[in-house]
């Protein structure tokens, strides 16, 4: 395997025997830290809470560096997604029933009024899609 990859047997056994760098003991106990602190907060908080929290339990590194660390660890912060309204009818907003029915025809004045909504923008088209009949 040595003739193969271009190194002596030497140097192969010097490597293996090689103690771990202050850095990569460093950074295990980084790691550590940050999934202790990732499952705590049941993997709301992100890279930047994160550092904060490790900076007020006495470990200072910046958020970059937790960043990097987490995304090497396969971690993400649950992220939050915003309901959407479309397609429901909005409580207490007044809107009534199609009384009309494609009837445009009115008896007497002031029993039926007609309007037109083509000023509202494509956007509330969804909305309103729901609602008309």
């Amino acid at each position: 395997m040595c003739k193969v990859l271009g190194i002596s047997p030497q140097g192969y056994y010097d490597w293996k025997k090689r103690r771990k760098s202050q850095r990569t003991i460093d950074q295990e106990i980084l790691e550590e830290a940050i999934l202790q602190v990732y499952k705590e907060f049941k993997g709301r908080y992100g890279s930047p809470r994160i550092a904060l929290e490790l900076c007020k339990r006495g470990l200072f590194t910046s958020k970059n560096r937790v960043a990097r660390l987490m995304q090497r660890m396969g971690l993400a912060a649950v992220s939050y997604r915003k309901r959407s309204r479309i397609g429901r009818k909005p409580k207490g907003s007044g809107i009534m029933d199609n009384l009309v029915k494609r009837a445009f025809e009115a008896q007497t004045k002031n029993t039926l009024w007609v309007g037109d909504i083509a000023y509202l923008p494509p956007s509330a088209w969804i909305s309103l899609s729901g609602h008309l009949s």
